[in-house]
């Protein structure tokens, strides 16, 4: 705030009014575009938060964290981290759920959601999540009752509502994704600077014979296009 967006506004030919300045981060850069949203509203006129990362410890009393409890939180946050590299394929289905399953996606019809991680298990696990909602309807079935809080769909009709990238490193899993969530809901993905990344992901979709050339031009350039209202 002190040191960058001076350096931009000198360095760079930009508008420097609120309503053309925005701030985007994804994981924990996430988090910290969240707070400048929120300190520094007279600067910032959007934010993106991208697989926002949100580290959240709550006892089941309710009650305050003492401060040996923050330290086992803390620890345990530290460990999880080590292993983010395999265990954060979660978080996209978490917030596919979290967004369907509270009403969200209804209550904004016009929200643009991108799931990273070509949406983590979600394609996977979304047959579930529907069992989950059949559930909600049985009777004597009381820990399924709040499936059905807010959905009268189940939560396979709210694929099509997000976006997914194409970061999925092997050509037969991507092909399963385009066949669940449709062809024109995935946009090229590389996970970039993420040790995990797809380095050359252009040539490496361009090379896959099970897709056809109206999915390889909808992934590398319609779809994107769209997403970003261009």
């Amino acid at each position: 705030m002190h040191e960058l967006k001076p350096r931009i506004d000198r360095a760079y030919n930009v508008r420097r009014d609120r309503a053309n300045t925005a701030i985007m981060g994804s994981s924990m850069g996430a988090l910290i575009s969240l707070y400048a949203i929120d300190e520094y509203p007279q600067v910032f006129g959007g934010g993106g938060m991208i697989s926002t990362h949100w580290p959240l410890f709550m006892r089941p009393d309710g009650k305050s964290a003492r401060d040996e409890e923050d330290e086992v939180v803390s620890s345990a946050f530290e460990r999880y981290l080590a292993v983010l590299k395999a265990e954060g394929e979660n978080l996209p289905a978490i917030t596919f759920g979290t967004l369907v399953y509270g009403g969200v996606m209804d209550h904004y019809p016009d929200l643009k959601l991108c799931l990273g991680h070509a949406g983590g298990y979600t394609a996977f696990g979304v047959a579930r999540m529907d069992k989950g909602w059949q559930a909600g309807a049985m009777e004597n079935m009381p820990e399924f009752e709040d499936a059905r809080t807010f959905l009268e769909r189940a939560p396979s009709e709210y694929l099509n509502r997000f976006w997914y990238d194409s970061c999925t490193y092997t050509e037969s899993t991507l092909r399963y994704l385009l066949d669940v969530v449709g062809s024109d809901r995935v946009v090229l993905g590389t996970d970039y600077p993420a040790p995990m990344m797809e380095a050359d992901p252009v040539p490496w979709i361009n090379a896959m014979e099970s897709l056809s050339q109206e999915e390889k031009e909808g992934i590398l350039e319609r779809n994107p296009a769209r997403l970003l209202g261009l």
